[in-house]
């Protein structure tokens, strides 16, 4: 519990990092020189305040100076201040000093002190530590001073002293403490609940933010890591309380792992979540690691290999980030000049089309021009007809106008008849003819210079056009080549990141999860309802409940309603591969009636066909490219679970008189069926036949969910036997496809009679799979695997000994929303079961075997 001092601080105003280090400073002075024995408060209530909010790092920080090389008192006293920083401030503080170069530091300082009392108190204080947040990093010290020649009779004494004052004060306090088992039933089954719901949904968002940090595409998204912080935070307030000692040590496991990947994201992204990643990256480049120690010798080295393998792979992640920021700048540089020289064009076509219009204006200005000296040359011509004729210009109505080179006519006669010399008649014709001549020879010549510029001037604009669409297609096939190259750098990262996940799934075991949504039926649509399911990438699905809330599932591959049966396949198909290597192998399909199971394993014919028929043609595909080197055997046995019994569906009634079928365990080939008829198969053309019988003689019937509902489960077995013709290797691997019955709920079904017992052995049996997998999730000790016939068929497979595949199949229709949203949480938390790396089936053939 926190102490009460430290829990009402008047809220302050944060102060920048400078400010901050320089608080911290003064208040470890005043911690130094005070006489108290746990310090100043006042002082102590500060640097928790400056914890709470991210500056735990700075703290450490100065501590340090203070810690390592000073007098014992001294040394005493930052233990001491170590301790309440730790009491008052929670977890967060508690997994800071639990980091690997801290626990060396108190390791070093409790071994070369020539104190006593400083080591006491430091072995006293981390073994408090321990008990209280049971971290990691401190139970790595205990052990050490343990080991240790030199400190470990002390850590012994002090140990026992310890838990003997505990044990007082336990006994003492006993009878004030909230004692579990005094509750009642429902009071605990609550806080049971509560804790496990909890627990759940930290590990869920701590699994979808650990994805993240493997498929950096998804990171710029906050949304996770805020989701992660929130849950950190409830899972301190828990440890905090005291109320929860049942699940102490995994919520603190939970802080750690919060703690390191909010740290990485930070990292990654450069998003500020307030993890105080700085104090990291200054704790690696701190110059304690290069000091020598002989009793921890091991551990530094372990440390400086850590540092140089970091600088080692910061170093080729350099060389990565600089080769592809040199493509990025060559690329930019190109796209550069091509934009700066079509820019150029644009310029240079601007400049011609101005000219072109000065150019038009003057065309224009001449053609006005020219227009009016034809119309005084006209009045010229009028006038000299008039003249020619005898008549007088003033009786005629015309206005005086000028006499090219000659004086006025009749200018100083009297009024009357004009006379008008012959000469001057002459005159004026030949001027006239001469200002004619003149203006056709000026219009010829404007006439043909304005054709020549114009046709030179058509030609620069067209010349200036072609070059700025060739300088755009320029530009467009740059960008396209760098979107091509982009996208195929992409590609290759994601098809990388794609293998390194599943290297690492198969590492671990972990059943792999596909989730299958089908096509709405016309019916539904008829209906009214809408569909529910959205995919916002290619592993993720988002599904609105019954009350419209949002929520997202992320599985290992996710199918849409347009996704054909053949796409399916090709993601099962590796692990088909690997039975023929000699590996178990387990594919069910999992959803509520009606949701597409028995189409995703049997499917149809031709481009429709299922993961049945398919798997078996892929293993006579590998049978045949390995021929040469190895001969192989198919047998294949086909059962369906009708009501808790077993029905073998490739034997006639009259082969199956009398027999009787047990499930037994610890045969050649894992759990087996007593007296199910095995058939070999030599070639695909034997498929058909096979699987158009077991579906003949599988049990069906009509719901009002389902015209043609699975009234049973069938699994189909297919035992692949093989012999390495060099080696003499034998391998055998079996895998089972199984198609399980759909849930239903009785209200929507509509079972009577007959079909209700089966619907209600349906959901036992299935309700008996979620108790195993639940089991297997939380690594029980005891697993349910005979509560019922189907699980007991699993068990080999659910125990470790197959590479387990699960479809979970979902209808995306709102009116099973209910259903979808419970089949999704199952999957989900199938997703998180490891079962540890799966082994090869393997034996050698002897020589009399060979013989034979």
């Amino acid at each position: 519990m926190l102490n009460p001092q430290f829990t009402r601080m008047p809220p302050t105003s944060a102060a920048p990092m400078g400010g901050v280090g320089g608080d911290v400073a003064e208040l470890i002075r005043r911690e130094i020189a005070s006489k108290q024995p746990d310090g100043d408060a006042e002082a102590t209530a500060r640097l928790v305040e400056h914890i709470r909010r991210g500056s735990g790092d700075i703290v450490l920080q100065e501590i340090r100076q203070h810690f390592k090389y000073n007098p014992p008192a001294t040394q005493i006293r930052m233990m001491t201040v170590m301790d309440q920083c730790l009491i008052n401030s929670g977890p967060q503080f508690a997994v800071m000093l639990s980091s690997e170069k801290w626990t060396d530091r108190l390791f070093k300082v409790a071994k070369t002190t020539t104190s006593p009392e400083v080591r006491d108190k430091i072995m006293q204080t981390t073994i408090t530590w321990y008990q209280r947040y049971h971290t990691n990093g401190h139970q790595r010290l205990l052990h050490r001073f343990q080991q240790s020649h030199t400190l470990g009779d002390p850590f012994h004494r002090i140990a026992a002293k310890t838990v003997k004052e505990q044990q007082s004060q336990r006994s003492e306090e006993q009878h004030r403490q909230r004692n579990f088992a005094n509750l009642d039933t429902a009071n605990r089954n609550d806080i049971l609940d509560t804790e496990d719901t909890i627990l759940l949904q930290c590990q869920g968002d701590l699994a979808s933010l650990e994805y993240a940090l493997e498929h950096p595409h998804i990171l710029p998204d906050t949304e996770i890591a805020s989701e992660c912080k929130a849950h950190k935070l409830v899972c301190m307030r828990m440890l905090e309380s005291g109320e929860h000692e049942r699940i102490a040590a995994e919520l603190m496991s939970l802080i750690e792992r919060f703690s390191e990947a909010l740290d990485l994201f930070e990292a990654m992204t450069g998003v500020d979540v307030g993890e105080g990643a700085a104090s990291k990256m200054r704790a690696l480049e701190d110059d304690d690691l290069n000091e020598a120690d002989s009793d921890d010798d091991d551990q530094q080295k372990q440390l400086r290999r850590k540092r140089a393998c970091g600088a080692a792979g910061a170093g080729q992640h350099a060389d990565a980030a600089a080769v592809m920021i040199q493509a990025q700048q060559q690329t930019e540089d190109l796209m550069n000049r091509e934009r700066t020289e079509t820019e150029h064009l644009r310029q240079q076509l601007e400049e011609l089309r101005q000219k072109h219009e000065e150019l038009q204006n003057k065309y224009k200005d001449a053609k006005v021009k020219n227009k009016e000296v034809v119309n005084m040359l006209n009045q010229y011509a009028e006038r000299v007809e008039v003249l020619e004729k005898g008549g007088s210009g003033a009786g005629a109505g015309f206005s005086p106008l000028p006499v090219f080179g000659a004086v006025s006519v009749g200018a100083g006669k009297a009024p009357g008849r004009a006379a008008v010399s012959a000469s001057v008649v002459a005159e004026m014709r030949s001027n006239l003819s001469s200002i004619r001549k003149g203006l056709r020879e000026i219009r010829d010549m404007r006439c043909a210079d304005m054709v020549k510029e114009s046709s030179y001037f058509a030609a620069q604009i067209s010349n200036a056009m072609a070059a700025m669409v060739q300088a755009s297609e320029n530009d467009r096939q740059a960008d396209r080549k760098a979107l091509q190259w982009t996208q195929e750098l992409y590609k290759r990262e994601m098809k990388l990141r794609k293998q390194y996940y599943n290297t690492i799934q198969e590492l671990k075991g972990n059943i792999r999860v596909y989730c299958r949504v089908r096509p709405m039926l016309q019916k539904e649509l008829d209906g009214g309802y809408t569909d529910v399911m959205s995919f916002p990438t290619e592993d993720e699905v988002k599904f609105t409940d019954a009350s419209g809330r949002p929520k997202l599932f992320e599985f290992d591959e996710v199918y849409s309603p347009a996704d054909p049966q053949s796409k399916v396949f090709e993601d099962t198909s590796p692990l088909i591969d690997s039975v023929v290597d000699g590996f178990n192998v387990c594919i069910f399909a999992y959803g509520q009636t009606g949701s597409g199971k028995t189409f995703t394993m049997g499917g149809g014919e031709g481009e429709t066909k299922g993961i049945n028929t398919r798997a078996l043609e892929r293993l006579f595909q590998i049978i045949e490219d390995r021929k040469e080197t190895e001969v192989s055997t198919v047998t294949v046995s086909v059962l369906e679970i009708y009501i808790e019994q077993i029905r073998d569906l490739l034997a006639t009634k009259k082969e199956a008189a009398g027999l009787t079928y047990e499930v037994k365990q610890g045969g050649p080939y894992g759990t087996y069926v007593t007296n199910l008829k095995e058939v070999p198969v030599t070639s695909p053309r034997d498929i058909d036949s096979i699987m158009a019988t077991a579906q003949t003689h599988r049990s069906e019937g009509m719901t009002n969910m389902n015209e043609h509902s699975s009234r049973s489960h069938m699994l189909l077995y297919i035992i692949v036997r093989t012999t390495n013709k060099q080696t003499n290797m034998q391998s055998y691997g079996k895998l089972s496809l199984i198609d399980l019955a759909g849930s239903e709920r009785l209200d929507k079904s509509g079972a009577e009679g007959q079909r209700l017992k089966e619907a209600v052995s349906i959901n036992k049996s299935l309700s008996a799979l979620g108790d195993v997998i639940a089991g297997l999730a939380q690594s029980s000790k005891h697993v349910p695997f005979r509560n019922s016939v189907l699980t007991f068929l699993l068990q080999d497979s659910m125990a470790g000994q197959a590479k387990v595949l699960m479809f979970v199949c979902v209808s995306p229709a709102s009116y099973n929303a209910s259903e979808s949203g419970s089949s999704l949480l199952f999957a989900s938390r199938a997703r998180g079961v490891a079962f540890g790396q799966i082994k090869k089936n393997a034996t050698t053939e002897s020589k009399d075997e060979k013989q034979k």
